[in-house]
């Protein structure tokens, strides 16, 4: 027979996908498989599909990763970030990622990638009884998935991506009872794959330092058609399967700014019967690299959610300050500087055809949620750090 999560814990988990948006998530189990993770940029208000935003962008679209290296101007990259979920409700719902990613370049434009991303989810503890006179039991809520993806850039135009994924899940304690009448405590398992494609031509305006750049993103979350499993034959989930589409343009300086305008579309392909889809419409303004001001528009079309996201971000980016004082030093506001400029402190290396240049990256990002009638609530506040080399 099936038995109930706790309240608090029920309370949790839907307080937590009203926040992230989700289209469509086990009550129970499988959360984390279809939760954007928590980026940079226009990442931090939408999904992000075609705008490279970070290592953890290869969870929302695995094509992404094989344009990190050149965001960054890195090879090597490392970064973790951290953020309290709903920090007006609860004070121990924590999310956690941490993601690695490794470029191979094969000639300028065309690169192969492989990374990987820890995507955590802490929902505190919860207590169980399963009678009146049964003693009470607590558990540890937690969730985390495991991310494999493999990417490749052709050109510096498109790139394909392929992803694995592995979900570790123990969300629902004292979820069923087996039909041997032994409590089953959550404990949920599941792998799945993603893949994602992304094209991005970017053209310089003559006569002028800008560049326009259109893009176009498609990625297909949970490709396999499985189910989560909780150890019993008899209990299982399916796992979602979401397709996402994303359109973006975007107008830039090198170094200066860059403002961009996106749409992005979600739909589950297990649920389309009862509208499962949203879209999110918004503009991400960034300054000097080192100030993100974005704002998106999120519309359900089931009718649950009609609300305004605004995120601001706060960026040290080590290699962009110095950057940015060359060109100033120099005069030339025009040039793409992909590594580091000729006067960087840090020394660099040649390594199998690339370069090694050693960064450090820190952000904050505070994002505001506004409902339809102006109300608002603060949403996640997340800091995240980056080394790169």
């Amino acid at each position: 027979m099936p038995c109930r999560t706790p309240s608090r814990l029920v309370i949790s988990l839907f307080s937590l996908l009203a926040l992230q948006g989700l289209a469509w998530a086990s009550a129970s189990s499988g959360l984390t498989y279809v939760m954007p993770p928590g980026g940079e940029g226009a990442a931090a208000v939408a999904l992000g599909v075609a705008l490279p935003g970070g290592l953890p962008s290869m969870e929302v679209n695995p094509a992404l990763l094989a344009w990190e290296g050149d965001r960054t101007s890195s090879t090597i990259q490392y970064s973790s970030s951290s953020s309290a979920l709903l920090p007006e409700l609860h004070d121990d719902l924590h999310e956690d990622v941490s993601a690695v990613g490794l470029r191979f370049p094969i000639r300028p434009g065309t690169d192969v990638a492989l990374g990987y991303s820890w995507h955590h989810l802490d929902l505190g503890q919860t207590s169980f009884q399963m009678t009146d006179i049964s003693p009470v039991q607590t558990f540890n809520t937690e969730e985390t998935v495991h991310h494999v993806v493999l990417s490749g850039r052709l050109g510096g135009i498109a790139s394909v991506g392929i992803g694995w994924k592995w979900l570790d899940s123990r969300l629902a304690p004292g979820m069923v009872i087996d039909s041997a009448g032994h409590t089953m405590r959550g404990t949920a398992s599941a792998s799945t794959w993603d893949l994602g494609v992304l094209i991005a031509p970017k053209w310089r305006i003559p006569a002028t330092p800008l560049r326009l750049g259109p893009s176009l993103g498609a990625s297909w979350i949970n490709v396999a058609e499985d189910s989560i499993d909780y150890g019993n034959s008899q209990y299982k989930d399916p796992v979602a399967r979401v397709l996402r589409f994303g359109a973006a343009g975007e107008l830039s300086a090198p170094d200066f700014f860059a403002l961009q305008l996106f749409v992005d579309q979600e739909t589950d392909l297990v649920d389309t019967a009862n509208g499962s889809s949203s879209q999110y419409r918004g503009w991400s303004l960034d300054v000097l690299g080192f100030y993100r001001y974005s704002m998106a528009d999120l519309d359900d079309y089931s009718g649950k959610r009609h609300e305004r996201q605004v995120a601001k971000q706060y960026t040290f980016d080590f290699k962009q300050l110095w950057r940015l004082k060359w060109r100033l030093q120099h005069g030339e506001f025009t040039r793409l500087l992909g590594d580091a400029p000729e006067d960087y402190p840090l020394p660099s290396y040649h390594f199998l055809g690339a370069v090694l240049s050693p960064n450090f990256r820190f952000t904050w990002t505070r994002s505001t949620i506004y409902d339809p009638a102006g109300n608002y609530r603060n949403g996640q506040q997340r800091l995240g750090w980056a080394l790169s080399l």
